[in-house]
């Protein structure tokens, strides 16, 4: 019985933490499309 809680928990926790996972990539990957957006805007306010 306590084997079967303690592999729920587990799995349980690697989903949280595949979660987390995937929320700080989605995070860094937001952040460079507005840095990238950034960078865009100085280039066109450079050849306008």
């Amino acid at each position: 019985k306590n084997s079967k809680k303690t592999s729920i928990k587990r799995s349980e926790g690697h989903k949280l933490f595949s979660f987390a996972h995937f929320q700080s990539i989605e995070m860094k990957a937001k952040q460079k499309r507005k840095r990238r957006r950034r960078e865009n805007k100085k280039l066109d306010q450079m050849f306008a």
